[in-house]
């Protein structure tokens, strides 16, 4: 009769950069209408985006670092009036379903900690954002 049972298919599990461009989104909306102007000053890293093999190495030659993570808020916690604990906190976002940290992430990550950054993995712009919210007790 045709009217056989199918599996509805899942939602594609969405790219490392969709999910980077919604946590970027929800940095500079929350920003801009609950009134806490530091979540502006989110910066996005470039490594992850494909380019052509020559701009590649002109980023490296700029800089770029293989491992880095793909954000960083810029925003001090404070442990007591003038004291600061954590310079910031850095976001290795990954997809929700796969993606493995690198051994070169894992170097650049102990680096950033002993500094005194925090540096959280997650796995999704839900994640990132509940990391954001978490690391600056909203």
């Amino acid at each position: 009769l045709g009217c056989e049972m199918t599996k509805p298919k899942s939602p594609p599990c969405p790219t490392e950069y969709e999910e980077q461009r919604a946590v970027v989104d929800w940095c500079r909306q929350y920003a801009r209408f609950a009134g806490f102007e530091q979540l502006g000053l989110v910066h996005g890293d470039s490594s992850g985006v494909r380019v052509p093999i020559g701009c590649a190495l002109k980023m490296k030659k700029a800089g770029a670092i293989k491992g880095w993570p793909d954000l960083f808020l810029p925003v001090p916690l404070e442990s007591q009036p003038g004291q600061y604990h954590c310079c910031g906190l850095f976001i290795e976002l990954k997809r929700r379903h796969g993606g493995v940290v690198s051994r070169e992430q894992k170097e650049i990550h102990k680096l950033l900690r002993a500094q005194g950054y925090r540096v959280e993995v997650c796995k999704g712009a839900d994640a990132a954002i509940q990391a954001i919210i978490d690391y600056l007790g909203l």
